[in-house]
């Protein structure tokens, strides 16, 4: 638990290179990753944001056996998001979330994001990587279209992966 500003001297920052872990993390201050490259944080729990998250230039996967969810926060913003969940249900929103530049799937299990009434938001123009009939968002998938092009949105429903394209010349 991170705890409210104010109530330790001290917030959170994973500044090191070293990679941080935990399983279920609850934000009631401000957690802070730092603005350099390669920071990142693997929960293999729940994700409780009542504070504040400060992304930088970071990753944050989730790599639970066990379904995990998502909860609480401004639009949770995250810099790069990773699951490799291998649980049958993955990794469920209980709000909705931001993804500010890759969203990558990387299981050999389930790995699915289920949106339920959520929406995933990818903010950047880059594409997911990683997703297949196993690894998808099982929901509503937002991305940003920056122009003509090819637009994948890895997609599905309870049945299976059901990706759309869409061109725009």
């Amino acid at each position: 638990v991170i705890p409210a500003v104010g109530t330790v001297p001290n917030q959170p920052s994973i500044t090191s290179s070293t990679a941080a872990s935990c399983r279920n993390i609850t934000i009631n201050g401000i957690l802070t990753m730092s603005s350099s490259n390669n920071r990142s944080l693997t929960v293999s729990g729940n994700w409780v944001n009542n504070g504040s998250f400060i992304p930088g230039i970071s990753t944050v996967t989730f790599a639970g056996t066990v379904a995990q969810s998502i909860t609480g926060g401004a639009g949770n913003p995250f810099y790069n998001l990773t699951t490799t969940n291998v649980s049958a249900t993955g990794v469920t929103l209980n709000n909705n979330i931001t993804v500010n530049n890759i969203l990558n799937f990387n299981s050999s299990g389930s790995g699915i994001i289920n949106t339920g009434t959520n929406t995933l938001i990818i903010s950047s123009g880059i594409a997911p990587t990683g997703a297949s009939v196993s690894e998808y968002v099982l929901g509503n998938l937002q991305r940003k279209i920056t122009g003509s092009g090819t637009y994948k949105f890895d997609i599905g429903d309870a049945s299976g992966y059901t990706p759309v394209t869409l061109i725009f010349p």
